[in-house]
């Protein structure tokens, strides 16, 4: 009996050029998990991303304490879900494009139970000008991440924690880019006690 192989797997050292691709067709909205991949070198061998390819079709979803799809279609999302369920009992937030989050939820609820709260229009929010150009002042209270704060990745960086110092930003200028136009919605879910997503974020 042969069997069929099955168009989702887990993604090592080796597919991070190709993960980073997937991300890299919405930067804005994948920057999660693209700056995780670069993170964590996607190093071992039950990492926390699963890839998608069937035909020309390529997603992912992160699948740790945040499970977050990427680029994922119907097809894709279903294929996922089933790996996310025999990977994880449960997760504190899903989160990303909506249509993609909700898809997913749908699939993932009846093994985690009810989420805590559903946050449909979750906004994506970029700024076009750096900090530093705009004069404003460093807030005293945080400084630049380096491999010294939080955990650090191959080639420096990391982690910002509280006390590590950024520029104090202002209000952002709200743009939720998609590949549906240039208001592009983020939905989320707030999960339950026991098990499930702790915020379901699309």
């Amino acid at each position: 009996m042969l069997r069929t192989l099955s168009p989702v797997r887990a993604y090592g050292l080796q597919d991070v050029p190709r993960a980073l691709e997937v991300c890299a067709q919405d930067p804005v909205t994948n920057v999660f998990v693209a700056a995780r991949i670069r993170e964590s070198g996607l190093v071992g061998t039950r990492g926390p991303l699963f890839g998608y390819e069937a035909g020309d079709e390529a997603a992912l979803c992160w699948c740790s304490a945040n499970v977050v799809p990427v680029e994922a279609g119907p097809r894709a999302i279903a294929a996922l879900a089933a790996k996310v369920v025999r990977r994880r009992a449960s997760a504190s937030s899903v989160f990303g494009p909506a249509d993609q989050v909700l898809d997913l939820w749908g699939r993932l609820e009846r093994h985690w139970g009810p989420p805590r709260e559903v946050r449909r229009n979750q906004l994506v929010m970029t700024m076009q000008t750096r900090p530093s150009v705009l004069g404003l002042p460093v807030d005293p209270d945080v400084r630049p991440a380096d491999g010294r704060a939080g955990h650090p990745r191959p080639g420096g960086g990391g982690h910002v924690h509280r006390g590590d110092r950024l520029p104090a930003v202002p209000r952002q200028r709200r743009r939720l880019p998609g590949r549906r136009g240039p208001a592009h919605r983020a939905g989320a879910l707030a999960g339950p006690g026991r098990g499930g997503a702790g915020r379901l974020q699309g």
